[in-house]
């Protein structure tokens, strides 16, 4: 199921910012809203808007990640807009009558000034606290830029249901997350928020691609998230061995991120229901007609959201950044985890395999916020906890 299929701008507090946003009276706006409110919805709305009121218009929606943008491309509904991701904008150096700027808080402070230049309306959004890169513009910088826009914020959210923004602010509780209003129905959504514990890396990856594969061919939207791009590898690796596989292709460096265009189509030639999606790599618009399972890294997931989501390898060891990543942003670990932690609907599961689980990890089942599925450390069965309900937030 693609991503913003089931979701559209709905709610009253959506269309007022939508049809602010939309008027002609403004030439800069910026929506501020927390994780799941819906703010790339309120963008792709205002880019259709426009296009119905002037459709010789050039429009253009930015999007940080080559992940968000295919899925804003797939979906196919808004005719005639470009889609690109803010380097890709930069480098046409293409003036546009109306661009609607995605995660603004990852912008650096000079693309967004030339972003500005080439736009004659410009509508941006973002939340600060889902900031993950070193070089991007503080909250004063993006002010300075955008000074007089029209500011909008949202503060209900549609997508976190009441276990997960419990544990998004045991996360990250600098978020304030319990500051946003969620929306009825997702309080109504019944939700499994899961641990499980394991002796091998073979049984890890067992345990969560027989649940993901049975999740997907139920036509739910299924994503494994990932620290880093090795650890992608290492899921691919031990899941060929498992299936009596080869070991699949390595990731090129075609682009930055890397190519995974060999991966991707070692598991379509063995008509395994799965793929990378990130860095221009992989595509959502299979999951539109068949099942399939998504790989993304933490970064490439932001913006996203999938009904069901895997949070693999989450060992005491586990570095979730990179050192050098670590040095410029204090807290990037915990903003990542944060970020990959917000991107379920539905289910979410964290896995590890060893004696102790990563410190982020930890502190949520010392809150008692996880059901431990079973003791696979011990072949154990576990009692759920009852109290994981959606239903009753206030």
């Amino acid at each position: 199921m693609p991503w913003g299929s089931k979701f559209r701008v709905e709610s009253q507090e959506q269309k007022l910012v939508t049809e602010e946003m939309s008027s002609d009276n403004v030439s800069l706006g910026w929506i501020k809203g927390f994780a799941g409110s819906g703010k790339t919805l309120i963008l792709k709305d205002i880019l259709k808007r426009h296009k119905i009121d002037y459709p010789s218009d050039d429009v253009c929606f930015i999007t940080y990640t080559h992940a968000l943008g295919d899925m804003v491309k797939g979906e196919g509904d808004i005719e005639n807009c470009h889609v690109c991701t803010h380097t890709q904008f930069l480098s046409d150096r293409r003036s546009y009558d109306l661009v609607c700027l995605d995660e603004v808080q990852d912008i650096k402070l000079s693309d967004l000034i030339k972003i500005k230049s080439y736009a004659r309306k410009l509508i941006v959004c973002g939340d600060n606290t889902q900031q993950i890169y070193p070089s991007s513009a503080s909250e004063g910088e993006i002010e300075s830029v955008l000074k007089y826009c029209t500011e909008r914020s949202l503060h209900k959210v549609y997508r976190t249901t009441k276990k997960i923004l419990e544990i998004a602010d045991c996360i990250y509780p600098d978020a304030n997350l319990f500051a946003a209003i969620p929306d009825g129905q997702a309080l109504k959504r019944g939700v499994d928020a899961n641990y499980a514990q394991f002796n091998s890396l073979e049984e890890e990856v067992k345990f969560i691609w027989e649940r993901a594969r049975d999740e997907c061919a139920a036509h739910e939207s299924v994503g494994i998230l990932f620290p880093k791009h090795k650890d992608v590898a290492t899921f691919g690796k031990v899941l060929a061995s498992i299936l009596g596989l080869p070991t699949p292709p390595k990731r090129g460096y075609k682009y930055k991120s890397g190519d995974y265009e060999d991966f991707n189509d070692f598991w379509e030639s063995n008509d395994i229901p799965l793929q990378y999606v990130g860095g221009g790599n992989g595509s959502f618009e299979r999951g539109n007609s068949e099942p399939m399972v998504y790989l993304l890294t933490y970064h490439s997931s932001k913006g996203l959201d999938f009904y069901s989501v895997y949070l693999p390898f989450l060992d005491e060891d586990k570095d979730i950044a990179w050192d050098s990543i670590r040095n410029s942003i204090p807290d990037i670990e915990r903003k990542l985890f944060f970020v990959a932690s917000t991107r379920s609907r539905g289910d979410l599961t964290y896995t590890f395999t060893g004696n102790a689980p990563h410190p982020f990890l930890q502190e949520i089942i010392d809150e008692g916020l996880l059901n431990q599925i079973e003791d696979f450390s011990t072949g154990d069965e576990l009692a759920d906890n009852d109290d994981d309900e959606d239903d009753d937030f206030f």
